[in-house]
């Protein structure tokens, strides 16, 4: 934990899905999200990243759940991806599941917010209240989602190199 400018800031996560068991507490969504060393030349840094690719809602993304997340206010989340092939206009998410539905937290666009064959790294903040209005902070148990727009297989995203943050505000 340290402070940042009023609020305590925790990792909450960190994976370049390289550990034994690979996924580190992700779960993918059917065939068209997997973990393979096949992909090596599009994952940031090591052996192994996630591949979406696809476009039936539960088959080509990848998500977690985070408990005690009734603390924060805001979540950061950086990685890398690299895409492969995606038209333009395509895109891909990330979701959160604050409560009852999945909201998207940011959307990258093909040609609007990325290119096709290099890497990308990211960083942006979700705030309680503007997935949930009038929220200070989470719920208890937050689902982050990423999930992919493409439909032919040919055209693939690859994340690797996760990191997210809670923020609670300071105590004084």
């Amino acid at each position: 934990s340290s402070n940042t400018r009023g609020s305590v800031k925790k990792l909450l996560e960190e994976t370049s899905f390289e550990a034994d068991n690979g996924w580190n507490g992700w779960s993918g969504g059917g065939t068209a999200a997997s973990r393979s060393s096949d992909y090596t030349q599009y994952c940031k840094t090591g052996h192994y990243c996630i591949r979406l690719d696809s476009n039936t809602e539960s088959k080509q993304s990848v998500s977690k759940k985070f408990k005690g997340t009734e603390k924060y206010h805001k979540i950061k989340v950086n990685f890398s991806f690299y895409s492969l092939g995606i038209k333009e206009g395509k895109s891909f998410f990330l979701e959160i599941y604050n409560d009852s539905r999945w909201d998207i937290a940011k959307e990258w666009i093909a040609g609007a917010d990325f290119l096709n064959d290099q890497f990308v790294d990211e960083s942006f903040r979700i705030r309680s209240i503007e997935i949930s209005p009038g929220a200070p902070n989470f719920n208890p148990a937050v689902r982050l989602r990423f999930r992919s727009n493409v439909k032919k297989e040919e055209s693939s995203i690859f994340i690797d190199d996760i990191k997210i943050w809670g923020f609670s505000k300071l105590r004084i």
